[in-house]
């Protein structure tokens, strides 16, 4: 699953991060768009989850729920996990593509 993502796809984020420290980034409360209506999306997830655990377990609950949140609003409108993009930052992504839309920029 860990494809490169092609640079022609139009992928927007589904959930706003704001940066805590210098480890690791905080999920904001979830502002999922209103309609749905992009081809891809691109959900954060962090690269280093066990540290955040070992040094803030509160907010290590609360990326889980927003993560649950997040997978099961796309995933009731017909999007599937079609990659995992990792980066250099804290953070890697899930690419989420809708069913049925071919070929879209």
């Amino acid at each position: 699953m860990n494809r490169p993502i092609p640079a022609d796809k139009n992928i927007k984020p589904f959930l706003l991060l704001e940066e805590k420290k210098q480890t690791f980034s905080i999920p904001l409360p979830l502002t999922k768009p209103l309609s749905l209506s992009e081809t891809y999306y691109a959900v954060p997830v962090p690269s280093n989850i066990h540290k955040i655990k070992q040094e803030d377990s509160k907010l290590a609950e609360n990326w889980r729920f927003i993560l649950r949140n997040c997978f099961q609003d796309l995933f009731q409108h017909d999007y599937i996990i079609t990659a995992f993009q990792k980066t250099n930052q804290h953070d890697h992504y899930y690419i989420l593509k809708k069913l049925g839309v071919e070929n879209a920029r």
